[in-house]
């Protein structure tokens, strides 16, 4: 990580102007004043670095606290230096002439004694001394004399600063100072020297302000090697770092270290959610600068950092333990060293800490009864009359504080925070309650606490948490009359056991409900129940029950009268019609339930609507449809701006099979490797898994076998012996593929459904693999068979099944030497996908045709051999790139030579993050750790450079980015 220098132009301008008086013999002083860890020091060397480009000569000085008693300190260290490098002959002379100067320097010359001046009229003669050194220096040229930290130097050192300020006027010298703002609070000398610096004109006050949001993005770009943080990391780093430079760099380090960070794309966020980060070395440096501040003050900082928020001073006054008189001396003094902010208010004025990660510090390294103590007299103090506050403190107050008021808070705020969706802060509140409730205070409520936690678990993806919880709210319920509280409890129990793939428990679960409902009508309960019974037929892959469980929802929505209602109907209808690839019918009510869903206003069936839409999408192979869906349904989840994908992961999942059929493995590799490092191994076991087979799908297309080997072991790992619909088709596609790529298609079809009804009742995409293997097999009747359910499906209103039936069409045809049908196939089913835009699929189509083309036109076929090569590999599908690559040859013809482009600008931006790091020297495994992919994509980026930049292998690779007139570090 490099960090560049941004958000000081106005300070540089005004060093420049400095710079350049003192060059013409006006000698300037400046001092910067600013709290810690804004930059002063940095702002110094830059100002440094400045001078010495000018040519002046820069002499430094630093005053450090445990030399506050030590005499000149930072002008011993200063003067030491420069007088090193005098000639003996010259350093004689200067002694002979200054001898105060080699008493201070400790170099007695042919005086005795040594050390600081006590008396006045010794210490104007050192003064008078060293500003006659300086003249003597700025002879051979102007000069700069620095001191940093100034509020950390001896009383003599800011006496003889504050005399350099007055008598330089004549000397062509920059003397600049930095200071922190507490500093002038607590040193009436320091007060005295911006005082004289602003009245007297010989130089200028310069206080920093904290960055702006935009320069804390510019230097965090600078951190992230020219990353663009995601909006999500860029407001944490803005909260947290507060705009100060020092406390952006050292969270950015503190992510990094934890291995929070992570990359998408060109695009840097963090894993997990956001916490403080706050490392061993952020919180010494915090605790040094608010060292000063004890006792009373440090009793407002404490109450301050506990609250957490702005605080009224009355409220200040009432939880403080110090009279009004010590109150208001110790606000003044933290005011005046910009540790709190005041804000007024009416009649009064109101008091926070100034930076978030004081806060954090003072929090965190306060005792854990003393915080609790402080937590529930907040609570207390707040109580009904701001209960979201109130209930924040009861969290943190353990067993402090009043229970039952803590407890009615507690419910009340969680409940609100699971209306809004907040459902973190739901799941923080109702855990505190129940530990209450648990203990025998208002015991009454605890199945709804329960239950309402249980749905704030199962919102954040824990379900097994969730499960535990609906079980034990449930047992105590049926020891009571059964009431709509128990069915609700049976339903969401069905919904999580479902997710967890667990068939057999969801369909218990939801015959115990019916037995409880009977023919009890209430009131969208029997539509819910209903619903889940079609879920559960679609995720288990039972087409007949879903169309008759759908038939009878309709009835009962229709009665129901509810938009809810008929939006649950009809994405009850589209899980039938697509599970008996009816892809027309399905389309349609995908249609009236978006529909239905949006003049109900209810955003949660809005977004079931777009993830089923996006179903139906993947099967259909229609990618733009499916990227659309997927994004609809992340903005209605306030996530699309979000790169944390374990919120949402199933929409991310949906993108990134959208990325496959349209051609971009590689950024559909790296959106598996994104979810599979995000997504909560113990939580969301479907996803996970699903994220699995689709980087197994990807790799079996490419011929990556071994990837492809592992990433099913992952897959079956979590899904277990269970596994839905989605998951068991993947699955399928993925093995007859494997067994294809090895050219054993008898094993490809062993790897189909148990019966051939099954087999061709598949999706478009199995039945077309299934066709490929009967051809290999030379079983042409039974690939005309899949051919035909290809054509069916293909009426039924996907476009994707009849390009998929006119390229089976022209390969049996052609084995049965009808060549003209063939070609006549083939250039239909080259038309289809390039219509819909699926390249693996036309340059598949390409390549057969060219084959059939070979010997009558062989111009016509080599020129298509080309067009499917070049495709192929631009894919990454290997074993394809391969057989082309050898027809064109046996054609006489061959790729393309490319010329070596002048720039790494035809890499995409992930292509430019691996070669950059390759050429740093990062193995591939280094590489992969770096951007958060695996070793096997670092490999196929290579391998796409390579062929990009018409290189061999990584020597070349390093070679061209050394000599190249773009760098990529430019270029990116």
């Amino acid at each position: 990580m490099v960090a560049g220098f941004v958000g000081r132009g106005a300070q540089l301008a005004a060093i420049d102007r400095c710079l350049e008086l003192a060059k013409e013999g006006h000698g300037r002083a400046l001092l910067i004043l600013g709290e810690m860890g804004l930059g002063k020091t940095r702002l110094l060397h830059e100002a440094s670095e400045r001078a010495r480009a000018q040519r002046f000569r820069v002499l430094w000085g630093r005053a450090h606290p445990l030399e506050n008693d030590l005499a000149y300190a930072p002008f011993i260290e200063m003067f030491h230096a420069v007088f090193g490098e005098l000639s003996p002959q010259t350093r004689r002379a200067v002694l002979a002439e200054l001898p105060a100067l080699g008493r201070l320097l400790g170099i007695a010359g042919d005086q005795e004694g040594g050390g600081g001046l006590p008396t006045p009229l010794e210490k104007a003669h050192l003064f008078a001394a060293v500003l006659q050194f300086i003249k003597l220096l700025a002879r051979d040229g102007p000069l700069v004399l620095m001191v940093d930290d100034l509020q950390d130097a001896d009383v003599l050192s800011l006496d003889l600063f504050h005399y350099l300020v007055r008598f330089l006027g004549d000397v062509p010298a920059l003397l600049a100072g930095t200071s922190r703002l507490q500093g002038l609070c607590l040193s009436p000398r320091l007060r005295s020297l911006r005082q004289t610096l602003s009245r007297d004109g010989a130089g200028e006050v310069m206080s920093l302000a904290p960055l702006s949001a935009d320069e804390v993005g510019a230097l965090a770009r600078g951190w992230l090697e020219r990353g663009e943080p995601s909006k999500r990391l860029l407001k944490f780093l803005v909260d947290r770092s507060g705009g100060f430079p020092l406390y952006l760099e050292l969270l950015l380090r503190s992510l990094n270290d934890q291995g929070r960070l992570q990359r998408i794309g060109t695009t840097w966020d963090m894993g997990g959610e956001p916490r403080p980060v706050t490392s061993p070395s952020l919180q010494a440096l915090i605790l040094d600068e608010l060292a000063p501040f004890a006792g009373d003050e440090r009793e407002v900082l404490n109450l301050l950092a506990v609250a957490g928020r702005q605080l009224p001073y009355k409220t200040l006054n009432q939880l403080v333990s110090v009279d009004d008189t010590a109150l208001l001396r110790s606000l003044e003094r933290l005011s005046s060293a910009g540790v709190i902010t005041e804000t007024a208010t009416a009649g009064s004025a109101a008091y926070e800490i100034s930076h978030p990660l004081y806060r954090e510090v003072l929090y965190e390294t306060a005792s854990e009864i003393g915080r609790r103590i402080t937590h529930a007299r907040l609570a207390e103090h707040f109580g009904a009359e701001r209960p979201d506050i109130a209930a924040h403190h009861y969290c943190r107050a353990g067993d402090h504080g009043n229970a039952e008021k803590a407890v009615a808070i507690l419910w009340l705020s969680g409940n609100r925070a699971r209306a809004v969706r907040a459902f973190r802060e739901a799941d923080q509140y109702l855990t505190a309650a129940l530990r209450h409730v648990r203990k025998g205070v208002r015991s009454e409520l605890l199945p709804h606490i329960l239950e309402s936690l249980g749905e704030a678990r199962e919102q954040g993806g824990e379900w097994t948490d969730a499960r535990a919880l609906y079980e034990e709210a449930l047992q105590l319920q049926l020891s009571q009359p059964h009431s709509q509280a128990t069915l609700r409890l049976y339903l969401r129990l069905t919904s999580v056991a479902a997710t967890q793939a667990d068939f057999e428990a969801a369909n218990r679960y939801l015959d115990q409900a019916q037995r409880l409902l009977g023919d009890e009508d209430v009131p969208g309960m029997m539509v819910e129940l209903q619903f889940n019974r079609c879920s559960l037929f679609f995720l288990a892959g039972d087409t007949e029950p879903l169309r008759t469980g759908a038939a009878t929802l309709r009835r009962i929505a229709s009665a129901a009268g509810s938009s809810v209602a008929m939006t649950q109907y009809h994405l009850a209808a589209v899980m039938a019609h697509l599970s008996a690839g009816e892809w027309r019918d399905a389309k349609h009510h995908v249609r009236l339930a978006l529909e239905v869903a949006e003049k109900s206003g209810d955003v949660e069936w809005r977004r079931r609507t777009h993830d089923i839409g996006a179903s139906l999408a993947f099967h259909m192979a229609d990618h733009g449809t499916l990227r659309r869906q997927a994004q609809f349904s992340l903005e209605l989840t306030g996530t699309a701006e979000n790169a944390d994908v374990s919120i949402h992961p199933r929409a991310h999942l949906h993108r990134l099979m959208a990325d496959f059929f349209s051609g971009d493995w590689l950024q559909a590799l790296d959106r598996s490797d994104v979810i599979i490092a995000s997504v909560d191994r113990a939580a969301d076991v479907r996803s996970l898994s699903l994220a699995w087979l689709c980087r197994a799908l990807i790799m079996a297309f490419q011929g990556d076998l071994d990837e492809v080997d592992v990433a099913l072991h992952q897959a079956s790992q979590l899904a277990g012996p269970t596994s839905d619909a989605n998951q068991r088709h993947l699955r399928h596609v993925v093995l007859v593929r494997r067994a294809l790529v090895l050219d054993e298609p008898e094993r490809a079809l062993s790897a189909s459904p148990t019966s051939e009804e099954e087999m061709l009742r598949a999706k478009p995409l199995l039945l077309g693999l299934f066709a490929e293997a009967y051809l290999r097999a030379g079983q042409n009747d039974r690939a005309l068979e899949v051919v035909q359910a290809l054509e069916e499906h293909g009426k039924r209103g996907s476009d994707f099944a009849g390009g998929l039936a006119a390229l089976g069409r022209g390969i049996v045809t052609a084995t049965r030497g009808e060549t003209a049908k063939a070609e006549h196939s083939l250039e239909q089913a080259v038309q289809e996908f390039s219509r819909l835009r699926l390249p693996y699929w036309r340059a598949t189509s390409e390549a057969k045709l060219a084959e059939l083309k070979a010997s009558r036109q062989p111009v016509h076929a080599r020129r298509m051999a080309r067009s499917s090569a070049v495709a192929f590999g631009r894919l990454g599908a290997r074993p394809e790139q391969n057989t082309a690559q050898a027809l064109l040859h046996r054609l006489g013809g061959r790729l393309p030579r490319l010329s070596k482009p002048d720039s790494v600008e035809v890499l995409s931006a992930r292509e430019k993050d691996v070669a950059r790091l390759v050429a740093q020297g990062f193995t591939n495994r280094e590489v992969a750790a770096r951007l958060y992919i695996s070793p096997r994509t670092v490999e196929t980026h290579l391998q796409r450079i390579y062929t990009k930049l018409s290189l061999s292998n990584r020597v070349e690779l390093v070679r061209y980015l050394a000599t190249s007139d773009r760098s990529v570090k430019r270029s990116s």
